[in-house]
């Protein structure tokens, strides 16, 4: 009797398949959209891991070709691809170039990267928990916080240095007044010529936020409304509609987590909790009855999950259970 396979190794044998052309036009096509379709996200994830875990480093020009095939198959709907890149590096941060949109992990780039130039989107990944510095193609320096991406227009190399940035980043731009750098971030666009500032625009979050450390930043809301800050100011705007504040702040307080540094100063326990799965890279499960508008103020460097919640736990009448099988925290009232 034959052994069933795992929805894992279904699905690797059928990315087997593709990418060595053992498929016929019908199947590629359906092929195509299967791979963009976000059911079985993770079982999909997993084995085009397992298949890069396996493939040799010397590919031959079959296996080359097989990988560009399934690269175009996922470029095809780009708009609808959720990114997952799987940690590389020490801080588990991944920086990829990709043609069209995706090409899985680093794949022969160094090979592609000169018959690309003119089709190209430079992309930068931080997996959830993670946190990576790179350096754009102008020289300005970028910090993405856990479970983030900024991506680099084609045009970037031009007259106008433009990105989009989806989570949070600390941008260190490097000055050039001839060439504005533009952060977009949703409905709001950030216009700057040198300076640095934090960046919070997470698609879980229900507003943006924009702190600035030294020079200066215009920020451009859909309606057309300009705002200028000055540094140690910080502008919080709602993520659907124009309502906005400005206030003064401490701009170091709130880019410490590239130190790994989490510093809450009387925040709710609400938007704590936010941070924190983040943080933990871990997801919390809150009951109704938690009361997330106590405000609290603490910091977190090496402490564990358990450590901060049974210090909170306290403060704040909860209890909770950590289910560290399948990476959850479920929070609820005491009584």
């Amino acid at each position: 009797m034959a052994e069933k396979m795992s929805d894992q190794e279904c699905i690797k044998r059928i990315l087997d398949s593709f990418t060595r052309r053992e498929t016929g036009e019908e199947a590629r096509q359906k092929f195509r959209q299967w791979i963009t379709d976000p059911e079985e996200r993770k079982e999909k994830d997993q084995a085009l891991e397992a298949l890069w875990n396996e493939t040799r480093a010397d590919f031959t020009a079959a296996d080359e070709a097989g990988w560009e095939r399934l690269a175009t198959a996922i470029a095809a709907r780009k708009r609808h691809v959720r990114l997952r890149l799987w940690r590389r590096t020490a801080l588990g941060a991944a920086a990829v170039l990709i043609l069209g949109l995706f090409v899985a992990q680093h794949l022969l780039l160094s090979k592609r990267i000169e018959r690309a130039e003119q089709d190209r989107t430079l992309c930068y990944v931080t997996s959830p928990g993670s946190k990576g510095e790179f350096t754009l193609p102008d020289g300005s320096s970028v910090w993405l916080n856990g479970n983030s991406r900024l991506t680099l227009s084609e045009q970037f190399d031009g007259a106008l240095r433009s990105v989009k940035l989806e989570g949070e980043g600390f941008f260190d731009v490097t000055r050039n007044p001839e060439r504005p750098f533009i952060v977009e971030i949703g409905k709001r666009r950030i216009e700057v010529l040198g300076t640095a500032f934090d960046v919070k625009s997470y698609a879980h979050l229900d507003y943006q936020e924009v702190v600035l450390v030294r020079g200066s930043v215009d920020i451009r809301s859909e309606n057309g409304q300009v705002v200028r800050l000055k540094p140690n100011e910080r502008y919080v705007a709602q993520t659907q509609g124009d309502e906005m504040t400005v206030s003064m702040v401490n701009a170091s307080d709130y880019s410490h987590w590239m130190d790994r540094l989490l510093i809450f100063d009387n925040k709710p326990f609400g938007n704590i909790l936010i941070s924190l799965e983040r943080w933990y890279n871990m997801e919390f499960d809150i009951a109704r009855n938690v009361d997330l508008k106590a405000h609290l103020s603490f910091n977190v460097k090496y402490e564990s999950v358990d450590e901060i919640l049974r210090a909170i736990s306290l403060i704040i009448p909860i209890r909770y259970h950590i289910d560290y099988v399948n990476n959850r925290v479920h929070i609820a009232a005491r009584k």
